[in-house]
């Protein structure tokens, strides 16, 4: 639990340098990221009116619920069922298909959500980590070769793919080739755009990056790198103000408030530090949230304060949050998922 917003996951082998082409990464905008497939600026039909029965996206929605939008039968009955094996993550369901990832496969596959016959089935260079989400008469998803691909729902046919990552360079990870900056499968939909993340710590490899993309073309709307922040040897050896040190001073004082200002303007407390952590975005329906960090649509960072020594930090609306990250798959300590605003 400690750290858990900008703590290192797994076991690594970090570099004290960047890499010596780093210097020539491609601009964010620039048009080399954007590769046009053959269904690009192919009319998609979209729904006149959401459906109620559709699960467009992984826990449902943009708020990352996972409540459905129709009433639910407490009698419930096995309509049809299918092995595709492999590893397989949720499904995502609208216009009576249902797509589901084979990550062991790196395959996508589109079921006929009325009898569970493949209709169509598309592999990706790398693993996929989760479901896609549908919008708009398209459907988005991440792969963690660092890419963004839209697809035409009716074939999976492709329109087109983003690289998110600042550069193709893979890395092993548990025996597969991702890129250095993954991007996960379930990108979010809201306020008309397409947003995904591209990295794994802020820490390393020149940070996090943040698009927002636009779903018919791919175009570059808003774009964020989330660094650091790198503090100085100052900043490292200063004393951490801790609970003990505040709560003897007496209440209401100028002297216990002087000590709460000094535990924010901390780097790091014993129990938390500044910096991100890559994640699953999710929205309060205002702002984007990514476990510790707070975004506007436009992917300005929104200033946050702690206001306890543990990190317990007020993010403004409630939202939902995993202490460990929403695709974390260990029984980590004390990690577990909240809804607040906090």
């Amino acid at each position: 639990m400690c750290y858990a917003g900008a703590r290192i996951y797994g076991f690594s082998a970090l570099a004290a340098i960047s890499p010596a082409d780093a210097n020539g990464i491609p601009a964010p905008t620039a048009p080399t990221r954007l590769t046009r497939g053959p269904a690009y600026g192919r009319a998609m039909p979209r729904e006149i009116r959401p459906n109620a029965m559709a699960w467009p996206m992984y826990r449902h929605d943009a708020r990352r619920t996972g409540t459905a939008s129709c009433p639910i039968s407490a009698d419930l009955k096995i309509a049809w069922k299918r092995s595709l094996g492999g590893t397989l993550t949720q499904a995502t369901v609208a216009a009576g298909k249902a797509y589901v990832v084979d990550r062991d496969a790196y395959e996508l596959h589109c079921l006929d959500a009325a009898s569970g016959r493949t209709l169509w089935r598309r592999a990706f260079p790398a693993e996929l980590d989760g479901p896609p989400t549908l919008h708009a008469g398209r459907l988005f998803i991440g792969c963690r070769d660092g890419t963004v691909h839209c697809l035409d729902p009716a074939d999976g046919e492709l329109a087109w793919r983003f690289l998110a990552a600042p550069l193709e360079r893979l890395t092993l990870d548990r025996d597969r080739l991702p890129s250095v900056w993954p991007v996960s499968s379930s990108v979010l939909a809201f306020g008309g755009s397409i947003y995904a993340v591209a990295g794994r710590n802020s820490y390393v490899d020149g940070g996090i990056h943040v698009y927002a993309l636009d779903p018919a073309t791919g175009a570059v709307r808003h774009h964020r790198r989330l660094e650091g922040p790198q503090p100085d040897a100052q900043a490292l050896r200063k004393p951490v103000v801790t609970e003990r040190d505040i709560k003897k001073l007496p209440p209401d004082s100028a002297k216990r408030a002087e000590a709460v200002w000094a535990m924010q303007a901390e780097y790091a407390t014993g129990y938390n530090m500044h910096g991100a952590e890559a994640d699953l975005l999710v929205t309060d329906g205002n702002d984007l949230y990514m476990t510790q960090t707070k975004l506007t649509p436009a992917l300005e960072p929104v200033p946050l304060k702690r206001i306890f020594h543990t990190g317990l930090t007020p993010m403004g609306g409630m939202h939902m949050l995993a202490n460990a990250g929403f695709l974390d798959e260990t029984m980590f300590h004390r990690s577990y998922w909240m809804y607040d605003r906090s």
